[in-house]
C-alpha cells in the first residue's frame, strides 16, 4: 500500500476498506455467538422440563400401576361377599402377615377360608362363619277387615218418661167453688194449678 500523499510504499498497514470488512465479519460472527448462546440456554431449560416431565410420568406410572393392584385386592376381596371397608382391611392386613413362602394368592386364601373359616385368622373368623336364619314365626291372625263404607246400626239412646204434670199436686177436696182474688194468692202454685184444671177458679 503506497502513501496517498508521497506516493511512498508502507508496511504492515491494513487499508480501511479490509478493516471494515473484518470488523463487519466480526460482529457478525459476535451476533451469531450470542443467538447461539441464547439458543443454548433455551435448549438446557427445555431439557430440563423435559426430565421433570418424564420424571412425572415415571411417577404417574407408578401410581398408576398401585392403584391398578389395590383395585384388583379389592375387587378379589369383595368378590367373595366381603364388602364392609374396614373388613376388607382387615382382609389385606391379615394376608399380609401370612408367610412369603408358599403364601397362596389372595383369591385361593379367601376361598379356602370360606369353605373351612377355622383356617382363617383369628380376626376373620366371626366375619366368615355364614350367619343362621332366624325361625320364622306363624303368620299372625288378622281380625276381619271392617267395610268403611258399610253402615252399622247405633241403637238409639232410651229416654226416661216425661214426669206428669200435676206430680207432686195435693188434692184441694176442700176448696170453695168460687176463688176470689185474696185466696188466689194466698195458694200454692200445686193448689193453682189442681184448681185450674177443675175448671174452678172463675166460676160464680
Amino acid at each position: 500500500m503506497n502513501c496517498p500523499h508521497c506516493s511512498k510504499a508502507l508496511e504492515n498497514v491494513i487499508p480501511k476498506d479490509r478493516f471494515d470488512s473484518v470488523y463487519a465479519d466480526r460482529r457478525d460472527l459476535k451476533t451469531k455467538l450470542e443467538e447461539q448462546a441464547t439458543a443454548l440456554a433455551a435448549t438446557d431449560t427445555l431439557n430440563s422440563e423435559v426430565e421433570a416431565l418424564q420424571a412425572q410420568l415415571v411417577e404417574s406410572r407408578g401410581a398408576l400401576t398401585t392403584l391398578g393392584d389395590q383395585f384388583s385386592v379389592h375387587r378379589t376381596i369383595t368378590g367373595v361377599g366381603i364388602t364392609d371397608p374396614d373388613l376388607v382391611d382387615a382382609v389385606q392386613w391379615a394376608y399380609g402377615r401370612l408367610p412369603e413362602k408358599d403364601r397362596p394368592s389372595l383369591a385361593d386364601a379367601l376361598t379356602g377360608w370360606r369353605a373351612d373359616p377355622a383356617t382363617a385368622p383369628s380376626l376373620l373368623r366371626p366375619h366368615l362363619v355364614a350367619p343362621v336364619s332366624p325361625p320364622v314365626a306363624a303368620p299372625a291372625v288378622s281380625a276381619a277387615p271392617v267395610d268403611a263404607g258399610a253402615e252399622t246400626s247405633t241403637p238409639a239412646p232410651q229416654t226416661a218418661p216425661a214426669p206428669p204434670t200435676n206430680a207432686g199436686a195435693v188434692p184441694y177436696n176442700g176448696a170453695p167453688s168460687v176463688y176470689t182474688p185474696a185466696r188466689i194468692e194466698q195458694m200454692t202454685d200445686a193448689e193453682f194449678m189442681a184448681a185450674y184444671e177443675r175448671g174452678v177458679l172463675f166460676q160464680g
